[in-house]
This record gives C-alpha cells, structure tokens and sequence, in this order.
C-alpha cells in the first residue's frame, strides 16, 4: 500500500508535489495507527529488561532495603566480574547460595549467608540475587560506565542507585519500542526517496514526542540530582529524545547512492552524507567505552551496500518470484477505512 501511495504522489509542480508529500504522510499516518493496536498488544507480552519487574514501589523498596543490607560485602569488584556473575546465572542463583553455605568460611566473609543459615527464606533471597546480578548483566555497558565514573561503584550497599538509573533507561526502551512502527514508516520513506515526505513525518514525530521525551529528561535530571552521579551512557540514551533512530535512517539511507557516485563525476550525495556524518559526530557519545550506536549502524549499513553491488540481496530474488499488487489512491484509501 505505501507503494500504490507513493505512485499516486508523483507530481510535476513544486505546489503538486508538496500536496502529494502532504496526502502520502497523512496516508501513512492512517495505516501506522490502524496497525499500532496490534503491535501495543503484542508488545505487552514482552519483557525488553529484567529491570521492568522492579517498577512496582513495593518490589522496588524491597529490592533496595536487600542491596542496603547484603550489598557491601557481596557486590566487590570480584563479584562484579562479567565471566563471575555469569557463571552464576548459568548455574542458579539459589544453587550458588546452596553451596556458598555449605562453606564453613562464608558466614564470616557474607552477611547473607551468615542469615541464610540462621533462618533466612533462600528462595527471597535468590530472587532479590538474581534481579542485581541480571540488571548488571543486562546492562554491563552501563555498569562500566558506573564503575569508571562514580565513588557510589565503590560501596556495594549502593548498587541500587545504578538499577534505579536502569529503570529509567527501561521505562524509555519501553516507550522506544513502542514506537517502532513509526519509525519504521519513516525508514520506508527516506528508502524510497521521499525527503519532504519524511521531513514531514519527522517533525510530526518530534511533536508528539516532545512531552515524553521532555519527562524522561526530568526523571533524569531528578536522579541525577538526588544520587548526585551522572551516568553518561543512561543520559545519552534519554537524550537521544526516540528521534535519533530518525536521524540514522536519514544517514544510512545516504550510504548506497554515496557509494555509487564515488565512481561517477556528481559528488553531491557523498557531499551530503559526511555533512551528516560530520553532524553526528559533534554530539559525544556515551562514556567512550564503545562506538557510537549510529557509527556502528553506519558499518553495518556500509557492508550491506557494498554486498549489493556484487551479489543480489534475498529480498529481490523474494520480489521476482512474489509480484507486487498496485493499488489505486481510492483503493488504498477503502482499505485503509475497512482496517480502522
């Protein structure tokens, strides 16, 4: 159907054209919502981090007062390992507990154990155990950025300020992923050329997003203040405001025709993708303890651009088996009508 729209839209006044850009995007913006129920109910049978358990008050004081009591003896560098906490996951948290308490040494090294073995549930104990060691393993970029960057990473009775953070950056990826099918009508527009159409989108986006983005800021800027830390990686992530996927699709989409004019004479289109380039690359990036998200999308996009000048990709040997169905604009408009 965004086909049969994009068919219609062509146009050949600047005026017509500008009525066209206007008609696809309005078009599109009544299929993403007819869809956009489907995929919010699909959405709420996943679970994107472990941290989402933890946005209930009480589970998330109860989860705080475990890290306050057992954290400074347990949560050491040590512990804190990748290859460590992974082990432990891989084996059971409540197995690890079973055998830590069989060590006659453990109660005098861990608080936990030493209440375990005096009468401590184990199973509240693993769960509580389970939801630290997950948060971190989830999210070991961010705990680096952590332990680089705060005197808090210092004192293990204080890891609940870092998951604290993570629950924020959860309530944005939920949000974020809430969000996808509008992005990725806007990731169809720039493939295929629409630059004012997609504009239009974008800044329609950018308005409907604003309060959110302007509240997950605040929540932010609230934690910040009140653990008094600042965790680059979490900042950057609020910060991109769910518009930056927007700007990397505009950079990708530049990467192909950049590539095929390297050989020819016009210039123009290379031109344009290092001036985006250039502009991404002025804003930081996390903690500088990987590359920035949109480098590494732009490899990604690189590499697929140059297999496609040697081979051809699956979806056109798909395309010359599966015929495309052309719609009129009235077709397209009834069926947009039947699906509301």
């Amino acid at each position: 159907m965004v086909a049969s729209a994009e068919l219609w839209a062509q146009a050949n006044s600047p005026q017509q054209a500008q009525h066209a850009d206007h008609m696809l995007v309005d078009a599109l913006q009544q299929l993403t919502e007819t869809q956009l129920d489907r995929w919010l109910s699909h959405s709420r049978s996943l679970r994107l981090s472990v941290v989402e358990r933890l946005s209930d008050d009480r589970r998330w004081n109860k989860f705080c007062e475990f890290i306050k009591r057992y954290g400074a003896d347990l949560f050491d560098q040590r512990f804190m390992s990748l290859g460590n906490l992974r082990g432990i996951l891989h084996q059971g948290v409540d197995q690890w507990l079973e055998s830590l308490a069989d060590d006659p040494d453990a109660e005098d090294e861990f608080s936990l154990i030493r209440d375990i073995n005096s009468g401590l549930i184990r199973d509240e104990a693993a769960e509580q155990l389970s939801l630290a060691i997950e948060a971190v393993v989830e999210n070991y970029r961010t705990y680096l950025d952590y332990n680089s960057t705060t005197t808090q990473s210092d004192h293990g009775e204080q890891l609940y300020t870092l998951v604290d953070f993570l629950r924020l950056q959860a309530a944005y990826e939920r949000v974020a992923w809430n969000l996808k099918p509008v992005i990725w009508a806007h990731e169809i527009l720039v493939r295929r050329n629409r630059a004012t159409a997609a504009e239009l989108w974008c800044q329609t986006f950018t308005e409907r997003t604003a309060e959110e983005a302007d509240s997950h800021l605040a929540r932010l800027n609230a934690l910040s203040q009140k653990y008094g830390m600042h965790l680059a990686t979490v900042a950057e992530r609020v910060g991109d405001r769910f518009v930056r996927p927007l700007m990397i699709d505009r950079v990708k989409a530049l990467v192909e025709p950049a590539l095929a004019a390297a050989d020819a004479e016009g210039q123009e289109v290379f031109a344009a993708l290092e001036r985006e380039i250039t502009s991404l690359a002025k804003e930081p990036s996390g903690a500088g303890l990987d590359i920035p998200d949109w480098l590494a999308a732009l490899e990604d996009e690189v590499t697929t651009a140059r297999s496609r000048f040697n081979h051809q990709p699956p979806s056109d040997r798909l395309a010359s088996h599966i015929g495309q169905a052309q719609l009129s604009w009235q077709e397209l408009l009834e069926q947009l009508e039947e699906t509301s």
